[in-house]
């Protein structure tokens, strides 16, 4: 049996590590054409201890609109979008939040 998501595109944003990492490697099992994009996808793909060389991978930054461009301009088609980008923020306790660092990483993970 084959999966409906067979020869589709997927790009993943923050793809390169984490939970990006895992949706990238199981779309790819899935038999979709799977691009990352990620301040250091290139380095971290290649770093991979089991590369995955089906897997394309970008240089991108969230916050310049340029990288967008330049993204978009190197992808012929997207069928799906995945957003997983890890904003940069201090963990910490939640009373101890700074309220500005809080809304710079809400803006950057739900608006890029």
């Amino acid at each position: 049996m084959t999966s409906n998501l067979e020869q589709q595109n997927v790009l993943i944003i923050g793809g390169s590590s984490g939970i990006g990492l895992a949706v990238a490697k199981l779309a790819q099992q899935e038999g979709m054409h799977v691009t990352v994009a990620s301040r250091d996808a290139t380095e971290r793909m290649a770093a991979l201890s089991e590369p995955l060389s089906s897997i394309e991978a970008h240089s991108f930054d969230i916050n310049d609109s340029k990288s967008h461009e330049i993204l978009l301009g190197a992808l012929d088609k997207i069928d799906h979008l995945i957003f997983a980008v890890r904003p940069e923020m201090q963990s910490g306790p939640f009373q101890g939040t700074d309220i500005g660092n809080a809304k710079s990483a809400f803006v950057t993970r739900f608006w890029g």
